[in-house]
């Protein structure tokens, strides 16, 4: 039987939704906060009739959906054919990409440079080892307009010494194959791009917030 990333998350398809906020609701890991993070991220967007969104790694399309029912224009990434049925069952109009973004961004979002006023990524990034986490960020500062901004929620922590601590106590359920951020890491590599910030939500997710630096043109 093929385990691939794709056939995985298509057989959780059904019961992610369920899955996700009873770990939220119990506060456990891996999705404690994860209410929370969606919120966050929700009051920061503006989401206005002509504000054009990308959500990396949709999923089911919880937040995307909100998003869409508030006037929003989404384009909807993700690996998986019955998430994107999911997502797509809550956003009929919304635009649809199947795609493992651990192979890069296709072709046609990379033709969108300047097309988006946000990028959002919730609870998808950490499926990336740390090295294509980079790649994607930087990647996407090329698709926002001059005021865009990235918001990326994840499972995530502050400083490394946080993660451990979390890995520690949660030792019987962590998941080696998954790869979660950690703030100040990140963020020393991403400062030359992005004014960066990170607010952790809860001790196992926190939110990135990703401002391209607006760099001086070049003399003629």
């Amino acid at each position: 039987m093929n385990f691939s990333k794709e056939n995985l998350f298509d057989r959780w398809a059904k019961k992610y939704d369920r899955d996700v906020f009873e770990s939220d609701h119990k506060n456990e890991y891996p999705f404690a906060g994860y209410s929370k993070v969606l919120s966050f991220i929700w009051d920061r967007v503006n989401p206005k009739n002509d504000a054009k969104i990308l959500d990396l790694g949709v999923g089911t399309g919880v937040l995307s959906s909100m998003l869409y029912e508030a006037g929003s224009s989404i384009t909807a990434l993700d690996c998986s054919p019955n998430m994107l049925t999911a997502a797509k069952e809550k956003m009929p109009d919304a635009t649809f990409i199947q795609w493992d973004f651990s192979n890069g961004l296709p072709e046609r979002l990379l033709e969108q440079a300047g097309n988006y006023d946000y990028v959002i990524s919730t609870y998808a990034l950490h499926h990336l080892n740390e090295e294509k986490q980079i790649e994607i960020l930087l990647s996407l500062a090329t698709l926002l307009k001059p005021q865009g901004t990235v918001f990326i929620g994840d499972i995530s922590f502050e400083k490394r010494v946080n993660l451990e601590t979390c890995r520690k106590h949660y030792q019987s359920l962590w998941d080696d194959e998954e790869f979660y951020l950690v703030a100040e890491e990140i963020i020393n590599v991403l400062s030359h791009v992005y004014e960066c910030t990170y607010d952790q939500i809860s001790y196992c997710a926190g939110v990135f917030t990703l401002k391209p630096l607006l760099l001086p043109l070049k003399p003629s």
